[in-house]
């Protein structure tokens, strides 16, 4: 919505949102075929009217900004909606609706983790996944020691902004690594994640949704937003299909007894055992095309090394040792890097998308700032924001309180820079978008 050059407003909004039961998510790609006669699906008499889009207006007065904002608000079919209108030249209200009710925030939340992300270190910042060698490399490329994988919490290390899918980011790292003469690593894998504390679950977070794709885990060194497919691809009628992850990774123990049949359809089923491994069982039929099941990685570091580790090999690379988690040495030397994409990319693509991974992970990011001499963890962060709104936006911070807890996170679109009222903000600070 486009104001009046005259009138400079802020905004202040509050929204309460239903989390939704969770669900293993599915994608199916199918093979061309080719047919003689074609299907009309009749539309449906219960089928609720489209709604209408959204366009933009341009706002002359205060009587028909309020219009507008509550033609805008009539369009809410569940959950609640409040906001606030306020002019930064003149200090009267423009509009106000529900100002005073207390409301959970939601992903409104995910605009303070950007300002203090964007405060912290610039539109342009790019974070930086590094390999590391410990040892030195003799000339026919065999390195005498361990490679470490150091995680920078890049929230886009994954095949967003990369081609190439869930695998691209591993790929390329490997192939940097094979350009730097890395023939043969005598020693283990290892990955570090010791940018972020050791809590992968936030506070505050329902059990009945972890296993959701929004609620993926937290860490330092995360690829592909700590999410594994399981795609089942059909091969000959009496065969095993194919069945492998997506990015692939050592760490994770894949079991198959899916076979294929006749027809188009699949008939499949999945387990995740107590050691971690995903078992698939059941038939998938030739023309069915590749089936995805997407699960969430409980141990993201691991499963990034893991990827590391297979995407090394896929190149030519042998490695003798086996993977596991540790941090580099000082004196470890930096073999390549990847950068993450411009903090601004990153930011705009969570809050489009309202991705809670990319809001968890630039949180932290925050608290460890460029110089990365501060343990990235929610604690840091909230200092971080309280801070920021003492001296950047003249809060009193004395009746400002950001917590984690259970269901029991409100606040009130009246609250505003300036005011004495009190904002809770939870949980996490980062998130709040389920």
């Amino acid at each position: 919505m486009m104001f009046s050059r005259k009138i400079r407003i802020a905004i202040l909004v509050a929204l309460a949102s239903c989390a939704a039961t969770p669900t293993i998510l599915e994608a199916q790609t199918k093979k061309k075929t080719t047919t003689t006669r074609r299907r009309v699906r009749r539309p449906s008499r219960n089928r609720p009217p489209p709604v209408p889009v959204v366009r933009y207006s341009t706002s002359r007065s205060a009587d028909d900004l309020a219009s507008t904002l509550g033609g805008l608000a009539g369009r809410i079919r569940s959950g609640t909606w409040g906001g606030m209108v306020v002019s930064l030249t003149r200090g009267d209200t423009l509009y106000a609706a529900n100002a005073g009710e207390m409301m959970l925030p939601a992903s409104t939340m995910k605009l303070l983790t950007s300002a203090i992300a964007f405060d912290r270190f610039g539109p342009t910042y790019q974070f930086s996944t590094d390999a590391l060698r410990e040892g030195t490399v003799g000339p026919d490329g065999t390195l005498s020691g361990n490679l470490y994988l150091r995680g920078d919490g890049d929230p886009a290390l994954s095949g967003k902004f990369l081609a190439g899918g869930p695998e691209a980011p591993m790929n390329r790292l490997a192939d940097l690594v094979a350009q730097q003469g890395i023939k043969h690593v005598t020693g283990d894998i290892i990955g570090d994640a010791t940018g972020f504390d050791d809590q992968k679950i936030p506070a505050g977070w329902l059990t009945r949704y972890l296993q959701a794709g929004y609620a993926a885990r937290v860490s330092a060194l995360s690829l592909n937003e700590n999410l594994v497919a399981v795609a089942v691809t059909p091969s000959t009628a009496g065969k095993p299909a194919t069945v492998r992850l997506e990015p692939s990774t050592s760490a994770i123990p894949l079991v198959s007894n899916v076979r294929t049949v006749a027809g188009g359809g699949a008939r499949l089923g999945f387990r995740k055992l107590g050691d971690g491994t995903i078992q698939a069982n059941g038939s998938i039929g030739t023309r069915a095309g590749t089936r995805k099941y997407v699960y969430i990685v409980e141990d993201p570091a691991s499963f990034a090394t893991g990827a590391f580790r297979n995407a090394l090999i896929a190149r030519g690379v042998k490695v003798d040792g086996a993977i596991r988690l540790g941090k580099a040495p000082p004196a470890a030397v930096k073999v390549a890097s990847l950068l993450s994409p411009p903090l601004a990319s990153m930011v705009a693509a969570m809050n489009r998308e309202s991705i809670n991974h990319y809001a968890e992970l630039l949180f932290r990011n925050a608290a460890r700032g460029p110089k990365r001499d501060v343990t990235g963890s929610v604690a840091n962060a909230s200092s971080l924001l309280d801070n920021f709104f003492a001296t950047k936006v003249g809060t009193d911070t004395s009746r400002l309180v950001f917590a984690e807890l259970r269901c029991n996170c409100w606040a009130t679109p009246i609250a505003r820079p300036g005011d004495h009222g009190c904002t809770l903000l939870c949980p996490s600070p980062a998130t709040r978008s389920s």
